[in-house]
């Protein structure tokens, strides 16, 4: 049995890729209540809100 096992990590800022929306899909897997999670729209919102220069210029870069 081979027990090695390889976790591909990387940045998905683009939430027009297929690894975004299989991330979304892992997310409403692990979230399942409507009240604890965000739309996929939302959760494209949201991403968007946090690349804005402009907001990080104004409240400091994400932490």
């Amino acid at each position: 049995m081979d027990l090695v096992q390889t976790i591909k990590i990387q940045n998905v800022q683009d939430t027009d890729t297929e690894e975004f929306h299989q991330i979304y899909d892992l997310y409403r897997r692990i979230f399942t209540l409507e009240e604890e999670t965000e739309s996929f729209d939302g959760l494209c919102a949201r991403m968007a809100l946090h690349g804005d220069p402009g907001l990080k210029r104004k409240y400091g870069p994400d932490s």
